[in-house]
């Protein structure tokens, strides 16, 4: 009995460890991408409240709230608290039902998810050279250095924005200063994936933290219900 309930309180407080740090994995992902998101919406004037940013706010939002519930898990799990334990579950009962949700909107939006990334890239992309808004090049720049891609499907797509074969510096892994980033650059060769792409296949690694991180928290409703119920069980014998 002894070494069951150590080991009940060992693993649920290495579950909701777990569920803690794919929480805060979630939380940074999603939040710099809301960060490069907005940027361009606010740009464009278009309606932030469509479903890109939607699914990441409440994506956040549940992540942060799974956050601070591993730690409610963990206290719980260390003070023997059964009424602590018997909240937590509780709690993470409804997050569960909350990220279970969201990953249903997100996977039934997501042809509208890409449909909607690609409509913005699309909306900006020709404004780069000529835009007198700051914002339009700092933001491909960022996107295109961040996720390591060139364009919205790839480097030609700038010969239809500047004519030539030049390409915005931030397309080239490593251009050295004073130099200029061309779709022929021996030295530094373009990146070669276009930002479409990239950003889609970021979307995957989010949805399967969700996922795993619903299943640890299955098994931290289970194994923390019952921890509670061994503690209860103690004192009622003591």
């Amino acid at each position: 009995m002894s070494c069951t309930y150590s080991c009940s309180k060992l693993i649920l407080f290495t579950v909701n460890l777990v569920v803690s740090i794919c929480s805060l994995a979630v939380l940074v992902i999603c939040s710099l991408a809301l960060a490069n998101m907005n940027q361009l919406y606010n740009l464009q004037n278009l309606n932030t409240d469509l479903p890109v940013p939607l699914a990441l706010w409440a994506i956040i939002a549940v992540a942060g709230v799974a956050f601070v519930l591993s730690f409610i898990g963990c206290c719980g799990a260390i003070s023997e608290n059964s009424c602590l334990l018997y909240l937590f579950a509780t709690l993470l009962s409804i997050v569960l039902v909350m990220q279970l949700v969201v990953i249903g909107f997100v996977y039934y939006q997501q042809d509208n998810f890409r449909a909607q990334i690609n409509s913005v890239l699309n909306s900006t992309l020709h404004d780069y050279p000529t835009s007198k808004d700051p914002i339009v090049r700092k933001t491909w720049d960022t996107i295109q250095t961040d996720f390591e891609c060139c364009g919205i499907n790839g480097p030609e797509d700038w010969k239809h924005v500047f004519n030539n074969d030049t390409l915005p510096n931030s397309c080239c892994k490593a251009i050295a200063e004073g130099s200029s980033c061309h779709a022929r650059n021996d030295d530094a060769p373009p990146y070669l994936s276009g930002c479409l792409e990239v950003i889609n296949s970021k979307l995957d690694p989010v949805f399967i933290s969700v996922l795993f991180v619903c299943v640890a928290e299955i098994f931290g409703i289970i194994i923390a219900c019952c921890l509670s119920s061994s503690i209860s069980a103690q004192y009622r014998t003591v």
